[in-house]
């Protein structure tokens, strides 16, 4: 176990968290594709691939256009943001 510097929060470690993150769920996607791909029958295999891709994109879509600022944006309650749409002009200057 490493001994973490005082400063626990430093750009580095984000950084790689960040990083780390990102791959482990880009790993996600070939996989739940590969699984259910290979559930069906081979004939439904590429549909039921690009059914669980779309999930995926819609997933980030919603992610990105509205869930962002409900977990970052303005507090409603303590575990808990104000929905609304993270890609307005307002959000955006901030």
């Amino acid at each position: 176990m490493c001994a973490l510097p005082d400063s626990t929060l430093s750009a580095d470690i984000t950084e790689w968290q960040m990083i780390s993150a990102t791959l482990v769920g880009l790993q996600s996607v070939p996989g739940v594709v590969i699984l259910y791909g290979s559930i069906v029958k081979k004939k439904w295999a590429v549909n039921s691939a690009f059914m669980a891709l779309y999930a995926f994109v819609v997933v980030v879509i919603c992610w990105v256009g509205w869930g962002y600022k409900m977990s970052f944006g303005h507090r409603l309650l303590p575990f808990w943001g104000k929905a609304g749409a993270a890609l307005g002009q307002d959000f955006l200057i901030r």
